[in-house]
This record gives structure tokens, sequence and C-alpha cells, in this order.
């Protein structure tokens, strides 16, 4: 939805003859959106995901200046950074990846909380922007930098970043460990092999060039050209349609 908004203010300024239309199309698909995840919520019993989702950035912002300027921050940023992010699990920062810290962390999803929370993060960032800024573009590494692999070992025990586990896209060995009573029977194993290779070995990875089709930074720089080119060639109404990937990327 927030990429499809983002997208709609593109279309509403680029079509100024129909500019009408668009924006009551945009209100009736947005309504319909909104209404329509309303209803399979109450239809499947589902409920709202952690609030904590939203703090994933700012959470790792502070962790990364604990972990680099612990030394110099006084006695009162401390407490204030304990009081929603221990120091043992400060010590969990992963640089790429703010899961290990996120999950544990005891901040709660109330308002009051959360407000507390970005509180302290709004008090350090005039003393440490350049770290803010560090930390944001490295746990986004994958979406701008085509040569980036970490999103090819997501589910690497990111605890012990140093071990030489290559577990990528495709993961099935768990199935057992979750439900002992389910049994895998591979119908094809030829076919189970070679996309465990692929994806779960990573073997994509050792392909050159082809590699980078599964690297969303690739797709980053091609949205970028294709955009600069258009804008060059005055092609403006063509370049509408990139507003909706690039709503989802910045989203």
């Amino acid at each position: 939805l927030y990429a499809f908004l983002f997208a709609a203010v593109f279309l509403v300024l680029g079509l100024k003859q129909k500019r009408l239309r668009v924006l009551l199309l945009t209100a009736v698909a947005a309504i319909a959106a909104v209404a329509g995840g309303k209803a399979l919520s109450v239809a499947l019993a589902a409920g709202d995901g952690p609030r904590i989702e939203l703090l994933s950035v700012p959470i790792q912002q502070i962790a990364c200046v604990y972990n680099r300027h612990a030394g110099e921050l006084s006695e009162a940023d401390k407490q204030a950074i304990y009081e929603y992010l221990p120091a043992d699990l400060l010590d969990q920062y992963y640089p790429l990846l703010s899961d290990p810290i996120k999950q544990e962390a005891p901040i709660g999803d109330g308002l009051p909380a959360i407000t507390g929370f970005m509180e302290v993060w709004a008090g350090l960032l005039p003393r440490y922007p350049g770290d803010y800024l560090d930390s944001f573009l490295t746990m986004t590494l994958g979406y701008w930098y085509p040569l980036e692999t970490f999103h090819a070992h997501i589910y690497d025990c990111y605890d012990e970043p140093d071990t030489e586990e290559t577990l990528g896209y495709l993961y099935t060995g768990f199935l057992e460990d979750i439900n002992p009573d389910v049994q895998k029977r591979s119908l094809w194993p030829a076919a189970e092999r070679y996309y465990q290779w692929f994806a779960h070995e990573n073997g994509h990875q050792r392909i050159p060039v082809f590699s980078l089709l599964f690297a969303p930074g690739t797709y980053c720089w091609l949205m970028l050209i294709a955009l600069v080119a258009l804008l060059y060639f005055r092609q403006t109404r063509l370049a509408l349609p990139l507003a909706l990937p690039f709503g989802v990327w910045l989203t």
C-alpha cells in the first residue's frame, strides 16, 4: 500500500490531463486494499505483526553507536539505552542484520515505550550522524550494492558469522526438526539435489555474471539507469511506471 501511494503521487503530478481520474482510481484502490486486508484479517483471525519491526533501523543505529563509542558515552546515555536494549543484547550487534538484537529487545509494542525509545534515538542522532548513516547503509547494503552476497546466506547462524555454513534461499532441513511427524519424501530426487545445490548451497553464486541476476542491488541500478535515460531524453511519461518499483524499494 505504501509503495502504491508513493507511485500515485507521481501519477497525479505526471498525468495532469487525467489528474481527477487518477485521484479517484487511487482512492478507490487504496480503500479496497485496506478493506480487503481487514476482511482477510477477520476471516482468518490474523493479528497485527509486532510493532518492533518498525524499529529495525533505529535499534541497529543505537547498537552501532554503542559498540563504536561505548567508552565516550556518558553513564546517563548508557542507562537510557539499557532501559530498552540491555548490555548483553547490544553485544550481539551484527552490522548486516538487526534480528539478533531486535528479536530479543524488551521494548514492547506500547506507544509510550516506543516513544521513549525514539527519544533516546533522537538524543544520539546530533552527536553521531555519521554512524547513523553508516549503519543504515550497511544494513540496506543488499538493496543497492550488486556484489553483496549476504542475502544469499540469510539462514546462516548470524551470531557466528565466521562459520563456513552456506545456507541460502532454499532450506528444507529444518522440517523434521520442527515437526518430527512430518516425513519428507521426494518424488524427483535428482531435481531436489539440483535445487539444493543451486539455492541451499548457493551454487548460483559460483556462476560469474549470472549470479548478479539474483542480487537485489542489480535491479536497483537497472531502475536508476532507466530513470536517468528516460529523463535525459525527456520521456517523463514513460518513466512514471518506475514509481511503483521505486516505491517498493524505498519502503
